[in-house]
């Protein structure tokens, strides 16, 4: 397994996945835009958004470089997409 790890910008091979050693752990999404590692309550709501194709997210910040016109155009995947905090057809979770 090849994977990217974003906190030191730096590709990881394992020999397969899961990790040995990992510990699996559930990491639930909250109605507040949380993370926590424990479960909602069954009366604690959700989240929702309505997406516009007339208006779609973009992936990267504008104004953007033509597709593999720019050295940095492999690495979007992993880029920091915080710039698409304040839309209403996005949901983020802290």
């Amino acid at each position: 397994v090849k994977s990217f790890q974003s906190g030191s910008w730096t590709w990881k091979s394992y020999p397969g996945w899961p990790v040995p050693g990992a510990k699996a752990t559930d990491l639930y999404l909250h109605a507040d835009g949380s993370l926590s590692f424990t479960a909602p309550a069954a009366s604690e709501g959700c989240r929702d958004y309505v997406s516009d194709p007339a208006n779609p997210v973009p992936f990267r910040p504008r104004p953007m470089s033509g597709t593999y016109l720019s050295p940095d155009w492999s690495w979007w995947e992993a880029a920091d997409q915080r710039f698409l905090q304040g839309r209403p057809d996005v949901l983020s979770y802290t």
